[in-house]
Formats: structure tokens, sequence, C-alpha cells
């Protein structure tokens, strides 16, 4: 069982841990390693873009809109637009 600790570890934006644990654990155990994945690559764009944290989503949201699915293989371009981050 992958544990959600990892994945808080690497996610960018340390809000609500409660209920972005409570939404991890409805992911499947696949879901939950590209859920680890994606966090590591959203954490590293938003560190790149020197994202302000009042424009990354909670975790809970994140996981909910399974926006992981969209930091898998590569590293989204974002200086094309700071609104890719903020959803």
């Amino acid at each position: 069982i992958l544990e959600f600790n990892l994945f808080w570890k690497h996610y960018p934006r340390k809000a609500n841990k409660h209920g972005a644990n409570k939404s991890y654990k409805r992911l499947s155990e696949a879901e939950k390693i590209l859920a680890i994945k994606g966090a590591e690559n959203f954490r590293q764009v938003c560190e790149e873009s020197k994202t302000e944290e009042q424009f990354i989503p909670h975790a809970q949201t994140w996981i909910n809109n399974k926006r992981f699915e969209e930091f898998q293989n590569k590293k989204p371009d974002v200086t094309k637009s700071k609104n890719f981050i903020a959803g």
C-alpha cells in the first residue's frame, strides 16, 4: 500500500491534509502511483515557475480532479500560461 505521506511530502502546497488524505484513499493503487509521480513533477513545475502558493490548488482538489494525470511523463510548458497551474 502506497502511503499518503509519500504523496504529501512531494505536493507543493500544505493545506487541508485531512481532506487530501481522504481523497487519496479513494484512489486505486495504480492511481496512487500516478499521484505520487505527478506530485513530484508538479512541485518541480511550481518551483521552476516560482508559482505563488495562492495559485497552487489544494491537494484534495488536485487529486479529485485527477490533475496528476497531466504531470506524468513530461513537465508541461508553464511559460505559455500561469493559468495552467491554477487550473
